[in-house]
């Protein structure tokens, strides 16, 4: 019996090392996000040029996530400004993300850095084009079946810390 419980125990411990090692990778990493919006003035902004709506797409990213925000313009010659409004207001601030006026393709950088549910919109066009931009926060929410596994991993070790200690107070008693 002594023989199978430490090997459920161990097994538990590997597991749990492997899947806390896998937390820990996953929020300390910050992956690249590739995003495409196609843009137009009267009908809003799409993931593709034939999906183009208003609103447009909402977009979920995770906090310190590094996006690559690719926009097209469905227009031709007219001028488009994308932002994501940290105070949800229809003129971008210093600290919002936004591309430079464009009237064709642009691609810009930015740091998911700000946690919340924002609006994004054209400066031009905000009443047609706009929609919802999540960050998600970057604490890690843990699954059903982790915290099932921790709760079985943990009674274990406190199994065979009673059973060692009930073992050790009988030799005392000898």
């Amino acid at each position: 019996m002594k023989k199978i419980l430490s090997a459920v125990l161990i097994f538990a411990t590997l597991i749990g090392m492997a899947c806390l090692a896998n937390l820990i990778h996953e929020v300390g990493s910050s992956p690249a996000v590739n995003i495409t919006l196609y843009g137009s003035f009267d009908k809003g902004w799409g993931l593709t040029s034939g999906s183009i709506n208003g609103p447009g797409p909402t977009i979920t990213v995770n906090q310190n996530d590094n996006i690559n925000l690719t926009l097209i313009s469905n227009d031709s010659g007219i001028t488009h400004k994308f932002f994501v409004s940290y105070d949800n207001t229809t003129t971008p601030t210093a600290s919002d993300p936004q591309s430079p006026d464009f009237t064709t393709t642009v691609t810009i950088h930015f740091i998911a850095n700000v946690t919340g549910t924002f609006k994004y919109y054209c400066l031009f066009h905000p009443d047609v084009m706009k929609g919802i931009f999540i960050v998600k926060s970057g604490v890690p929410e843990f699954s059903n079946d982790a915290i099932i596994l921790f709760l079985v991993a943990t009674t274990l070790v406190a199994i065979m810390l009673v059973k060692k200690r009930n073992r050790h107070d009988k030799k005392q008693l000898r």
